[in-house]
């Protein structure tokens, strides 16, 4: 049974606060298409935009639902990069064609604002074929110019197709499923 499952059964035998008690992460939400080729090997190389991209389906067919949680996994090197590819040594591995082996990462960055001392989550490319889209834009590959996370966010690795959500957002669309 995979994570999406899982967290599918979990949504629907626990109350939200629950819920929240025991998968309190940030997640991408989304779906990966069908690939054409065999998976894990070559790249396929478009660059879609996401108004190119039908909602949950590719242009090649059917796609799989995924929940992926933002987490280090211990699998790469970089002790402060989460990162995202086709990869097995990626913290989040989506294995579809039109991501590459190490496609994007997640960092926290530290900032002030108000005289507080606040973190967010910033997403950069990593110099992938098809590029990384947030909110339908392209994402610059150096990371003082990555795109500052915001729940409800909708980011493309390729052709796979996400949404950064929270527990809570979550816990209502797996209800719905």
């Amino acid at each position: 049974m995979d994570r999406f499952q899982q967290l599918t059964q979990a949504a629907n035998k626990l109350t939200a606060d629950e819920f929240a008690r025991q998968h309190n992460h940030l997640y991408l939400y989304g779906s990966v298409p069908e690939s054409s080729a065999m998976v894990g090997y070559g790249t396929f190389v478009t660059a879609p935009t996401m108004s190119e991209m039908p909602r949950g389906r590719s242009s090649r067919g059917r796609a799989s639902t995924f929940v992926d949680v933002i987490e280090k996994s211990g699998r790469n090197d970089w002790m402060r990069r989460i990162s995202v590819g086709r990869s097995s040594n990626n913290d989040i591995i989506f294995r579809h064609e039109s991501v590459s082996k190490l496609h994007a990462y997640f960092f926290v960055r530290a900032t002030r604002r108000k005289l507080k001392r606040v973190e967010e989550l910033v997403l950069v490319d990593a110099g992938s074929s098809n590029g990384t889209l947030h909110n339908g834009r392209s994402v610059s590959r150096d990371p003082d110019q990555g795109k500052v996370m915001a729940f409800g966010d909708r980011i493309a690795f390729g052709e796979v197709e996400s949404e950064f959500v929270d527990v809570m957002t979550l816990y209502q669309v797996l209800r719905r499923q």
